[in-house]
């Protein structure tokens, strides 16, 4: 909904002036929760409206209004040994100060694995929210500080760490009424600041974890098939490139790995699929 330079409201009303997509399925995903918001979203000519942080539930159930699966049974079989192994229970997981694993865990449908890489890309983020809006308040962008808040706000969420969600709503409530003196929006990001520093401390410990699970420079027999299924993914910026590059894991060396692993999570299909080229024309 608040994407910067076209948000979601605009983008629908465009769409919806093109009688080709009258029966596209449009939904709104925000953060907000807010009375109206739902109302506001229908206007505009979205069919539904689902609210950050993502209740998987939810959202399957939302999405089944309106779209229907279009593969067969067979060819979507679940590997129940991987289910297992990537589902697991809130007690392995650290005790992370200032975060609800068991919530944050539920919103990613169990998979720790999952949920360890989002952790992570946030601990990476560091204190970079906060500055964005102290910046951004500082040179009077209204705009951009809300955004930033908000965002911070369902990001806080997605990941379980309440507190924070909390004081991250507080601050964009304040921006976006604009009713607060300078004064009392200095102290609200001074205790979001502080929550957020608590939050990426505890956050080391996954760090750590991270540093003793990484892929090794240890190789297995390449799939070279795989690797050209996943090859011919990346071309159609398709995202099931990311589960074939899981299970070939212990197949790459780690730098490969994890160079591709953080390309596929930024979404950079095109960068991906020029390192794996790369790889291909050297080992193939």
């Amino acid at each position: 909904i608040q994407m910067p330079v076209m948000d979601g409201y605009s983008a629908t009303e465009s769409i919806r002036r093109d009688s080709r997509f009258d029966d596209l399925p449009i939904i709104a995903m925000t953060a907000n929760a807010m009375a109206g918001d739902r109302e506001k979203a229908l206007a505009v000519g979205m069919n539904d409206h689902v609210a950050k942080p993502i209740d998987v539930k939810q959202l399957f159930e939302t999405l089944a209004k309106y779209v229907s699966p279009d593969f067969k049974t067979e060819d979507k079989k679940l590997d129940q040994k991987k289910v297992v192994s990537e589902t697991m229970n809130q007690a392995d997981l650290p005790e992370l100060k200032g975060i609800d694993t068991k919530d944050g865990l539920m919103r990613v449908g169990g998979k720790t694995s999952l949920y360890l890489k989002i952790l992570n890309r946030f601990r990476e983020s560091g204190l970079e929210p906060v500055t964005n809006i102290a910046k951004a308040l500082e040179e009077g962008d209204i705009g951009t500080a809300e955004r930033e808040a908000h965002t911070l706000k369902g990001l806080a969420g997605n990941i379980g760490a309440k507190d924070l969600q909390k004081k991250s709503l507080s601050l964009e409530t304040s921006i976006k009424n604009q009713e607060e003196t300078v004064e009392v929006r200095r102290e609200l990001l001074n205790e979001l600041e502080i929550e957020l520093k608590g939050v990426l401390e505890s956050l080391e410990a996954i760090k750590t974890e991270e540093k003793e699970t990484a892929p090794s420079e240890t190789v297995g027999e390449i799939d070279f098939k795989a690797l050209d299924k996943m090859k011919d993914l990346l071309e159609d910026s398709d995202s099931e490139a990311s589960e074939i590059l899981e299970e070939q894991e212990s197949n790459l060396p780690g730098y490969l790995f994890k160079k591709l692993s953080k390309q596929l999570d930024d979404y950079e299909f095109d960068e991906a699929l020029e390192t794996l080229e790369e790889f291909l024309d050297k080992n193939k």
